[in-house]
C-alpha cells in the first residue's frame, strides 16, 4: 500500500470521526470554496484556514484531491465495481463553468456553493435513518460510480475545478514520450502530455512509466485553447465580488440565535447543511421554496423541536459564520424571536409555564409571556398540546 492510499485512508477516517463526533467544521475549515462563494456574497473576506490551500495548489498542484479529500477517497473505492463508461472528455470542463456560475450568483447574494461543495456533501449528510432527505445527495454522487467511475471528481466538482485552475500554473514535473502506457491507470482519465489542470498528483503514471519515460521535469504545460476560455470565464466572474446584492431582505422565519441582518446571513450561509445535522433537537429544518433565495436555509421549527439552552452547537459549527459564534451565556441571551398566546385557543393547562427554559412565562388565566426574558426558544410551542399550538414563536 503506498503512501498516497495511506493519506487518503487516514483522511477519510478522520473526516468520519469528526463527522461522529460532532466536530465536522474542524475539516470544514480547509474549504476555499465555501469562503470564496461567501466571500463574494458578503462582499467582504471571510476568514479561514482554507485560503492556505489556493497558493499550496499553485505549488503542488491538486494534492488535495489525490491525497486528502474523504469524497474523492470514497468515490475510489466505489469505483472499482464500476462498469467503466467513460464520459466524453468535453464534459469534464461541466464544473469549472459550474464554479463559474456558483460564484456569479453569491456575488448577486445567491449563495448555493454548499450544494455542491464536496467537503459539504460529505460532512453534512447524516445517517440514512437520521433524515433521509439530507443523505440522498451524498448517496447520488457515491452511487453513480457504479456506472460512471468517478463522474463527480471529474466532471462535476466546482472544489476540484477551483484547484484546477491554479494547478495550471504549478510545475507539472514531467516530460512525456506520449506512448499512453499510463493513460489506463489514470484516476482523471487523462494523459500526463496534456494534464489541462487535471492531474491530482497520485503518481500512478510513474508506476507504469518505463525507465526511459520518466524523465521527470519542472515544466508548465502548454497554454491551449480550453485554458483562454475558462480564464475568460473567470474574468467574467470577478466583477460580481463587487456587485451589489438584490436589495435589503426579510427574514423568511424563526433564524438560529444570533443571527440579526438577514442579508450577511444569506450571503455567508452556503447552505452546507451542518446546523441542520448538528441541532441535538432537529429544531432547526431547511427553507424549501416558500423561502424564494433563501431556499435550504436553516430555519428554526418550534413543533419540530426547541432551542436547548445548553447547546450552542450550530453557531460554533458554521464554516462561514453565518451563525455567529456565541458562548452559551450569550447565546442564551440572543433573541430569535417572541412567543404570542392565542387567548381564544388556550385552554389554560399551563404545561409550558412551567417548561420555560428562561422562565419567561408565569401563571394566569393563560400564560403570561415576559417580553424581558423571552427569547424565542420554541419551547413553549413545542410542548403545547394543541394543534395548531395556542402560544407560538413570532420572528
Amino acid at each position: 500500500m503506498n503512501i498516497r492510499r495511506l493519506s487518503q485512508i487516514f483522511s477519510l477516517f478522520t473526516a468520519l470521526a469528526l463527522l461522529f463526533f460532532g466536530a465536522p467544521s474542524l475539516l470544514m475549515a480547509l474549504d476555499p470554496l465555501a469562503l470564496l462563494a461567501a466571500s463574494f456574497a458578503t462582499h467582504s473576506l471571510i476568514p479561514g484556514w482554507g485560503w492556505f490551500l489556493l497558493p499550496a495548489t499553485l505549488f503542488f498542484g491538486r494534492f488535495f484531491c489525490g491525497w486528502l479529500c474523504p469524497l474523492g477517497c470514497l468515490n475510489g473505492i466505489l469505483s472499482k465495481a464500476s462498469l467503466k463508461k467513460e464520459i466524453p472528455k468535453k464534459f469534464r470542463f461541466f464544473k469549472y463553468f459550474l464554479l463559474f456560475l456558483l460564484l456569479a450568483s453569491a456575488g448577486l447574494g445567491f449563495n448555493f456553493a454548499g450544494f455542491f461543495d464536496p467537503l459539504c456533501l460529505f460532512l453534512s449528510a447524516p445517517l440514512p435513518w437520521q433524515n433521509p432527505l439530507l443523505f440522498l445527495p451524498l448517496l447520488l454522487v457515491l452511487s453513480v460510480n457504479f456506472v460512471f467511475p468517478r463522474l463527480w471528481c471529474r466532471a462535476i466538482c466546482p472544489l476540484g475545478a477551483l484547484l484546477g485552475c491554479l494547478s495550471w500554473f504549478a510545475p507539472e514535473g514531467l516530460s512525456c514520450s506520449k506512448c499512453g502506457k499510463c493513460s489506463p491507470s489514470c484516476p482523471q482519465g487523462v494523459s500526463p502530455s496534456r494534464p489541462e489542470g487535471e492531474c491530482i498528483r497520485c503518481g500512478n503514471c510513474r508506476v507504469v512509466c518505463s525507465k526511459k519515460d520518466r524523465n521527470f521535469s519542472p515544466i508548465l504545460p502548454a497554454f491551449d485553447r480550453e485554458r483562454r476560455l475558462l480564464l475568460l470565464g473567470a474574468a467574467f466572474s470577478l466583477p460580481f465580488l463587487f456587485l451589489k446584492g438584490m436589495g435589503k431582505k426579510r427574514s423568511k422565519g424563526l433564524r438560529p440565535p444570533g443571527v440579526s441582518d438577514e442579508n450577511d446571513f444569506l450571503g455567508r450561509c452556503v447552505r452546507c447543511g451542518l446546523c441542520l445535522r448538528l441541532c441535538p433537537t432537529k429544531a432547526l429544518q431547511p427553507s424549501f421554496f416558500e423561502a424564494g433565495e433563501a431556499f435550504w436555509t436553516p430555519k428554526l421549527v418550534p413543533r419540530s423541536g426547541y432551542c436547548l439552552p445548553t447547546c450552542n452547537s450550530c453557531g460554533q459549527n458554521c464554516p462561514t459564520s453565518a451563525i455567529p459564534r456565541l458562548e452559551l451565556k450569550r447565546k442564551n441571551k440572543a433573541r430569535i424571536g417572541l412567543a404570542r398566546v392565542d387567548p381564544a385557543r388556550c385552554v389554560g393547562c399551563l404545561q409550558c409555564v412551567g417548561k420555560c427554559p428562561h422562565s419567561a412565562l408565569s401563571a394566569g388565566e393563560v400564560p403570561v409571556v415576559d417580553l424581558s426574558r423571552c427569547v424565542g426558544c420554541g419551547a413553549c410551542e413545542n410542548l403545547c398540546p394543541l394543534e395548531p399550538a395556542a402560544i407560538k414563536v413570532f420572528p
